[in-house]
């Protein structure tokens, strides 16, 4: 009877430990992510926002958004000359990121709409002229912008659910829709984070959003696909003390 000999088991040996290690460097970067900021967006009253984290990143209302049924729960609608300063954020300079969030436009022609931004160094935008009604994901890089605009053409009175990941470690920059790849490009030079300032909800330099927001998150580390569409829903309404691990094994900072 044949047998292997043992220079044939080292070399599954090898072969499984390196399989081993792929996997855990193919899923490490998601699996491991942290939910740094959570505005549900759900207070219905008052002039500020909570960050749900309990990391301390709550906003302030500039102008008169209001306070409107959203996705899930309350929203903010915001009519063109309105928004919310969250100055913390200024410290949150990540080099992989997740944010997502349900918009909904009551514009989707002329000008364009910045309806969330850190600076422009990560930030969306509903692109105007001739890239009118689609969503454009924004990050700084390589001394520049990174604007990657995606396929989707949206329409008013529609709920979408949008996010942007980069990832460091493979240098992808990607746009979702609805928990789709709509647009994906490289970006070698990583995230610079090179400006800096305050983060803006519905506006950034006076580029203001006419429409709806509701459900707002940041993670520090690019989510995979399935885990942006689980991400969808809304996280469960607790004390922060308790937030432990929603949306497939994603951790919520306690």
């Amino acid at each position: 009877m044949k047998t292997r000999s043992s220079g044939s088991r080292l070399a599954i040996i090898i072969s499984t430990a390196t399989l081993f290690l792929a996997l855990l460097t193919l899923t490490a970067s998601s699996v491991n992510a942290e939910l740094v900021v959570y505005w549900s967006l759900d207070e219905g009253k008052g002039e500020d926002v909570i960050d749900a984290t309990g990391n301390g990143y709550d906003g302030e209302f500039k102008g008169d958004p209001q306070w409107v049924e959203g996705m899930y729960g309350m929203a903010l609608e915001f009519d063109g000359d309105d928004y919310v300063e969250v100055s913390g954020l200024a410290d949150l300079n990540p080099t992989s990121i997740t944010m997502s969030a349900w918009v909904s436009f009551n514009r989707v022609e002329g000008y364009r709409q910045d309806f969330l931004s850190r600076a422009d160094d990560y930030a969306f935008t509903l692109g105007g002229d001739e890239q009118n009604q689609r969503v454009h994901a924004v990050i700084t890089t390589a001394g520049d912008w990174l604007d990657m605009i995606g396929d989707t053409v949206v329409e008013t009175g529609t709920w979408y659910y949008v996010t942007l990941a980069f990832d460091e470690g493979s240098k992808k920059f990607t746009l979702y829709v609805d928990g789709e790849v709509d647009a994906e490009q490289e970006a070698p030079g990583g995230m610079e984070n090179r400006l800096g300032g305050v983060f803006t909800i519905g506006t950034y330099q006076d580029r203001y959003l006419e429409g709806m927001l509701d459900e707002i998150r940041i993670w520090d580390s690019a989510l995979s696909e399935e885990e942006i569409k689980e991400s969808m829903a809304p996280a469960p309404v607790e004390p922060v003390e308790k937030l432990a691990t929603v949306w497939g094994g994603v951790k919520i900072s306690e």
